[in-house]
């Protein structure tokens, strides 16, 4: 939930990390985007600490060097579909509407700050009723 509302991450995103993908010295890690768009995002210290938590005490063991693995065997990577699923129930138990253009929008601009979201998502990939908010 901290990659998808901190850094503004896609379900597909988060889907496709892989261990590999983290660099833990240098701060940040690697986002394979649409498109075959590849690029780094600095790490926020409270995200990689949830990471870092998950890959010690919550991942199953598995073969896969996807980050995030299903919940329930067999533990393969989880699926986009996996992830917004997971983001539906979290906002069903909070009693929050799942909104994920803004909740993605929102977490960036939280996490980031305007200009680095400007810098790294181009408008063309906000979703156009936040657009306005960018400019």
């Amino acid at each position: 939930m901290l990659l998808l509302a901190r850094l503004g991450l896609r379900a597909g995103e988060v889907a496709r990390l892989q261990l590999d993908d983290i660099d833990w010295r240098a701060g940040d890690l690697l986002v394979r985007g649409k498109g075959r768009r590849n690029e780094r995002l600095p790490l926020p210290g409270d995200v990689g600490a949830a990471v870092a938590g998950y890959l010690r005490k919550g991942r199953p063991h598995a073969e896969t060097r996807a980050v995030f693995l299903r919940g329930i065997a067999p533990a393969v990577a989880l699926t986009p579909q996996g992830v917004t699923w997971i983001v539906y129930a979290a906002s069903d138990r909070a009693g929050v509407p799942a909104v994920r253009s803004l909740l993605r929008l929102a977490g960036a601009v939280s996490g980031l700050g305007w200009r680095t979201v400007r810098g790294v998502r181009p408008l063309s990939v906000v979703p156009g009723c936040c657009r306005t908010y960018l400019r």
